[in-house]
C-alpha cells in the first residue's frame, strides 16, 4: 500500500483532474489501492477493514496532501 502512494503520477493529476476534485481523487485512489489488495488475496471480502486501515494508517490523508502539492506546484504553471 505504501509503494502505491509513493508512485502516485503527477502527470495524471494535472492530466485528469481540476483542483476542485481533490475529493474525487482521493475517493478513486483509496478504491484503485482497496481492489489491488483484494485482487492479490484474492477475495473482496475485506475491502472494508483494508479501506479503513488504509484511512487509519493516514494514507487518504497522503493522497490528499500529495494531491494539492502536485495541483499547486506543477498544474498550475
Amino acid at each position: 500500500m505504501k509503494q502505491y502512494v509513493e508512485n502516485l503520477n503527477r502527470d495524471d493529476v494535472c492530466t485528469y483532474w481540476g483542483d476542485y476534485e481533490v475529493d474525487n481523487y482521493v475517493d478513486s485512489s483509496m478504491s484503485n489501492i482497496v481492489e489491488r489488495v483484494c485482487k492479490q488475496i484474492g477475495s473482496y471480502d475485506l475491502y472494508d477493514e483494508i479501506y479503513e486501515y488504509l484511512v487509519n494508517n493516514d494514507y487518504q490523508s497522503q493522497i490528499r496532501e500529495f494531491f494539492i502539492n502536485t495541483y499547486n506546484t506543477y498544474c498550475s504553471k
